[in-house]
């Protein structure tokens, strides 16, 4: 289930031919896309989802969860937040014996570089 009329309406485009305008598309592929007639590139899905200010995974309803940006309430104890591939935030909910596998880690890495 992909999200995008839910998303251009909120955004108070009325139309998809207004919304694929302003993206600079054609409306017949804005079509194709808002009602999954074909598969939308990376590309456009990552331009689409900072158009709308959303995860692609949010985009593409694979998540509730709008945004990658971690807030402090999508924290618990074993959350770790990482940078991937072209700057994009990830984050991960890992188990206890990650966690403590990681804060070992961590710990003589800072005791080395100290």
């Amino acid at each position: 289930m992909i999200r995008l009329k839910e998303l251009r309406l909120e955004k108070g485009y009325k139309s998809q031919k207004d919304f694929a305008e302003a993206l600079n598309i054609s409306k017949s592929t804005y079509n194709y896309w808002e009602n999954e007639k074909i598969e939308i590139d990376y590309t456009s899905l990552d331009k689409l989802a900072s158009h709308f200010d959303v995860s692609i995974d949010y985009l593409l309803g694979r998540t509730d969860i709008r945004t990658n940006k971690p807030t402090s309430d999508t924290f618990d104890d074993n959350t770790v937040v990482a940078i991937g591939r072209g700057g994009k935030r990830v984050v991960y909910n890992i188990s206890d014996e990650d966690a403590d596998f990681i804060d070992a880690f961590l710990s003589k890495f800072d005791k080395k570089n100290s």
